[in-house]
């Protein structure tokens, strides 16, 4: 998601509807927080991260305290863990940096969600990254290290910056690849495969200087020197991406 190093990028749950009183709210937030701690028992160590069910979803949010009065905020990317991570196959060893792309591409099966509504969108959207890297040229790991990173998945996903979709493309760098239509998943993810395409042959195939760069922008990676910048949020993206990507090859 190309940003500006401002604050970091949002998703926005949908409010539960007829919650009624203040009081009443207050009371049904208590019980669907003690409910949900049993219910959910993710495979991930992501002690700071609260959970909560209503009839759409489980939410998940960083914050103490969430406010089912109003929206509810997810920041990925401040998450400790990511929601979707990867088994490693036994006695497998881990390849390099390579961005060519695979005979036969990532094993998908070795994805994992670490909730149920992630779960589901993972196994509906996964073919279809894996399908849009063969077609955009891109190699299959590297996209669905993003996908994992960027949205877990979510083709809905929206932050408050105003990146969209399956790979929080803002739509001004949609507009450079002619993609108008962020919330079609297929177009989202061919705005964002060109992008990271154009991102690789900048920084002459350089993984880890084209992820910094999805996340933080070209010219954020230009100004500091074609170095990482130095950006909080980038300095967690680019190891939570690099490491999906790794492990997938």
């Amino acid at each position: 998601m190309h940003w500006q190093p401002a604050g970091h990028g949002v998703l926005t749950a949908n409010r539960p509807a007829g919650l009624g009183s203040a009081p009443a709210r207050c009371a049904l937030s208590a019980c669907l927080l003690s409910a949900c701690v049993l219910l959910w028992a993710p495979a991930c160590s992501a002690a700071s991260i609260q959970t909560w069910e209503d009839s759409e979803a489980i939410h998940l949010s960083n914050t103490d305290q969430p406010q089912l009065g109003a929206d509810v905020l997810e920041d990925l990317h401040d998450l400790e863990a990511p929601l979707v991570s990867v088994r490693a196959p036994i006695g497998a060893s881990v390849g390099g940096e390579q961005t060519g792309i695979g005979r036969d591409g990532p094993d998908i099966r070795r994805l994992v969600a670490h909730d149920r509504r992630t779960a589901e969108r993972l196994a509906q959207f996964a073919p279809m990254v894996s399908a849009a890297a063969r077609r955009h040229g891109v190699n299959g790991a590297l996209l669905h290290a993003v996908v994992a990173i960027e949205s877990a998945y979510n083709p809905s996903a929206h932050s408050r910056r105003g990146a969209i979709g399956l790979m929080q493309v803002m739509p001004a760098t949609a507009a450079r690849y002619g993609v108008r239509n962020l919330e079609d998943p297929l177009e989202n993810l061919r705005a964002g495969c060109l992008y990271l395409r154009d991102l690789l042959d900048l920084f002459h195939q350089d993984v880890s200087l084209a992820v910094a760069a999805y996340n933080a922008g070209e010219n954020a990676v230009i100004r500091h020197g074609n170095q990482i910048p130095p950006y909080p949020e980038t300095a967690r993206y680019v190891p939570q991406v690099i490491g999906i990507y790794r492990s997938l090859l």
